[in-house]
């Protein structure tokens, strides 16, 4: 998953939703973007680099959960608790491709780097964190009645803190690249570069 693109969308998101409570009829779900394609001819990876090669395995967890995330749920203006059906589902939705990145980085192994194993696991405490703040978002959203806009629009706002991690950050991926031999594999890998939009 792009982590700056799970951020976007939470955000586009909440901005409709609370559009939706506030009985606007002509919101629109935002379109996302892509993961962006590369912007320059990057020279050849070399794949059998097992460094390189693990960071490849990793960004393909990441474009595949990008692509999923991409699918925005629609958003009806008229319909407070179908908004906020989608909205805690959307949540979910991240937290999935979280877990499926954090899988995706445990199988990959420990890469074969000096201090690759603290790498990896400053990325899986990371993302544990990041799946325990959407829980707890998602938890407190679902006990909202979405009947009442003022609640309801107030936890969507409440949102924006819990989920800073998603937003504001790279995400998981940052904890690997600051490690300056992942972070070379990473610029190389033909998916991650791809996923950055590199």
């Amino acid at each position: 998953m792009k982590p700056r693109l799970a951020g976007a969308a939470i955000f586009a998101f909440a901005a409709v939703a609370l559009t939706a409570g506030c009985g606007s009829d002509d919101a629109a779900p935002p379109v996302l973007p892509a993961p962006g394609a590369t912007s320059a001819q990057a020279p050849p990876a070399d794949l059998d680099d097992p460094v390189v090669a693990w960071a490849e395995r990793v960004c393909g967890v990441v474009e595949q959960g990008g692509r999923s995330l991409a699918r925005f749920p629609a958003v009806d203006p008229n319909d407070p608790a179908k908004t906020k059906r989608a909205m805690v589902d959307y949540l979910k939705a991240i937290s999935a491709e979280l877990g499926k990145l954090g899988e995706g980085i445990s199988s990959a192994g420990a890469p074969p780097v000096d201090g690759g194993d603290a790498a990896v696991e400053a990325a899986l405490q990371r993302i544990a964190t990041l799946r325990a703040s959407l829980a707890d978002a998602q938890e407190k959203l679902s006990a909202v009645p979405a009947t009442d806009p003022a609640a309801f629009q107030a936890a969507l706002a409440d949102l924006g803190p819990k989920l800073e991690g998603l937003h504001s950050a790279e995400g998981p991926t940052a904890d690997l690249k600051a490690n300056p031999e992942l972070k070379e594999a990473f610029s190389s890998a033909p998916t991650c570069r791809r996923v950055e939009g590199a």
